[in-house]
């Protein structure tokens, strides 16, 4: 996973996100959106954990220490209130079962196409539904499976 890992880290970096390891974020005015590559426990295949942290529900000693000593500390302590899968996301370039071909053929070319494309799609997902007002709203029409905080 290491190859997969360098990748991912290659293009969160180049699609604005900061951080180190397997987790990244980018820190917008309201919330941030934090991405992890997570190994699966079969085989070569990986996870792409997506979350928003909303600053409005953190306490201000969080939100001072939040992106910076969090962050550089290559640690993800900030708490997350919707978490869930860039397969998830509504018309969503890729699925898990694509996520799971790729990881077992290694074609790096492809595997960053394919993270490029699915970090894309997070962004402009939370870009367009981040609000705590609307987020719900895929989830209550069933076509985005997503843990929500009941203070969302």
């Amino acid at each position: 996973m290491t190859a997969i890992s360098k990748i991912f880290a290659t293009v969160s970096k180049q699609l604005g996100f900061k951080g180190c390891g397997s987790t990244f974020f980018i820190e917008y005015e309201s919330y941030f959106l934090t991405v992890n590559l997570q190994k699966s426990s079969h085989g070569e295949s990986f996870y792409i954990n997506v979350a928003i942290t909303y600053k409005q529900l953190l306490d201000s000693n969080t939100t001072e220490k939040g992106s910076t000593t969090t962050y550089k500390k290559c640690l993800s302590t900030l708490p997350s209130h919707v978490d869930f899968r860039a397969e998830n996301i509504p018309q969503a370039p890729y699925t898990q079962n694509d996520f799971d071909k790729l990881a077992s053929h290694m074609d790096s070319n492809t595997i960053k196409d394919c993270l490029q494309k699915a970090l894309e799609a997070a962004i402009d997902f939370t870009h367009k539904n981040h609000d705590r007002s609307t987020i719900r709203k895929p989830k209550e029409a069933n076509i985005f499976p997503a843990i929500i905080m009941k203070s969302v």
